[in-house]
């Protein structure tokens, strides 16, 4: 779960609006699920 706002999401994606959700289609070489493993560790 991402710790910011919804702003803060849209601006990481470099998006101008709010983000309320974000979805990996393809993790392509990106370690982006291990993070997301590791979290549900916690």
């Amino acid at each position: 779960i991402f710790p910011g706002t919804s702003w803060d999401l849209g601006a990481i994606c470099g998006k101008p609006f709010m983000v309320a959700s974000l979805c990996i289609l393809d993790p392509g070489e990106s370690d982006i699920m291990a993070l997301v493993e590791k979290e549900e560790e916690e």
